[in-house]
C-alpha cells in the first residue's frame, strides 16, 4: 500500500469521490484500507520519533503530509 503525500482520510476521500457510487461493500473495502494506511502512519511516526527523527508529531505532519 503506497500513500503519495496524502493523509489515510484525504485518500478514502479521494476514491469514494472519483469512484462516484459505490456500493456498501466497496465502501467497507476502501475503508478498511484506509483504516490499514492509519495504522501504518502511526506506526512509522512512532518509529521514526524513537530515532530522534522529528522533535514533535507536528513537525513529522509538516514534513509528511504537507504540499509544497
Amino acid at each position: 500500500m503506497v500513500m503519495s503525500k496524502q493523509t489515510a482520510v484525504e485518500w478514502f476521500a479521494s476514491r469514494i469521490s472519483h469512484g462516484g457510487l459505490v456500493s456498501m461493500k466497496q465502501f467497507n473495502e476502501l475503508l478498511e484500507q484506509a483504516k490499514a494506511m492509519e495504522k501504518e502512519i502511526i506506526r512509522t511516526a512512532y518509529l521514526d520519533g524513537m530515532d530522534g527523527e522529528y522533535n514533535t508529531s507536528e513537525q513529522y505532519y509538516n514534513e509528511t503530509f504537507k504540499s509544497e
